[in-house]
């Protein structure tokens, strides 16, 4: 696998090197919604929800470079990744 020219060189089984430059897209949240408890639905700006965890939906500036990722954090700490299809993410 780490010499297997079809697989992305970021997935290959070899030792890891990080880009640790800033990105050149930005993120930014367009929805948020509420999928648990006894409110769900959208979540209005300012809006309040039972949800811990609700769902996050967005848009990038420009698409993701092979094997980059999008990370969410709250309060500095890493809680998921997102998924990305071109400019979309949820």
């Amino acid at each position: 696998n780490a010499t297997d020219p079809s697989v992305p060189q970021c997935k290959r089984e070899v030792a890891s090197i990080f880009d640790h430059s800033a990105p050149t897209q930005q993120a930014s949240i367009a929805s948020v919604t509420d999928d648990a408890g006894s409110i769900t639905g959208l979540i209005a700006n300012n809006g309040l929800t039972d949800d811990v965890t609700p769902m996050l939906g967005g848009t990038l500036t420009a698409a993701l470079a092979l094997c980059e990722t999008l990370e969410v954090y709250r309060d500095g700490v890493v809680i998921g990744k997102a998924t990305v299809n071109g400019t979309q993410w949820t």
